[in-house]
């Protein structure tokens, strides 16, 4: 079935396959609507982010400031500390020829991310990836999801637009 370029899927939703469309629709100054799903992460109707604002204008200047940090030099820029921190992180998981004990793969990639974006934000890697269990800076990216947890429990669909009316 060839669907073509633009595709609707629902009443609410066009899929595109292009990447011209990418860039249209999510360039700083797009003019299009974010969909009410977004509402989903605030915790209150004072908390908007980049990620919540679904008004158009107010979500251009936040994207705006970002774009400042997120462009595709600053990108292509953190390439090389990504990809050293992944090598390393592939290395640890390969632990030789044979079937390794279980391991809690979002805990690992919790302390993957939580060392590239030290790296990246600090210059420094805190090194929790690192098998060393002295570390005790280890405890931080639990800690940091527990925390998000608690304060941005997911609610469902229909009690985040209830509570936005």
């Amino acid at each position: 079935m060839n669907i073509g370029r633009k595709f609707r899927a629902a009443p609410n939703t066009v899929l595109f396959k292009s990447p011209e469309a990418w860039d249209s629709i999510y360039r700083p100054k797009a003019n299009f609507m974010r969909s009410t799903f977004y509402q989903i992460f605030l915790r209150n109707n004072q908390d908007f982010s980049t990620l919540t604002t679904i008004e158009p204008k107010a979500h251009a200047e936040k994207r705006r400031l970002l774009s400042l940090a997120f462009n595709d030099r600053s990108i292509k820029a953190a390439g090389s500390f990504i990809i050293e921190h992944v090598d390393r992180w592939n290395e640890l998981l390969a632990v030789g020829p044979e079937w390794s004990e279980q391991v809690d793969i979002s805990d690992r990639l919790q302390h993957l991310v939580f060392d590239v974006l030290c790296d990246l934000c600090f210059g420094k890697d805190f090194k929790t990836k690192e098998p060393d269990l002295s570390n005790p800076l280890k405890i931080i990216p639990t800690v940091i999801t527990k925390y998000m947890k608690f304060n941005y429990s997911v609610r469902t669909m229909s009690s985040a637009t209830t509570s936005m009316s």
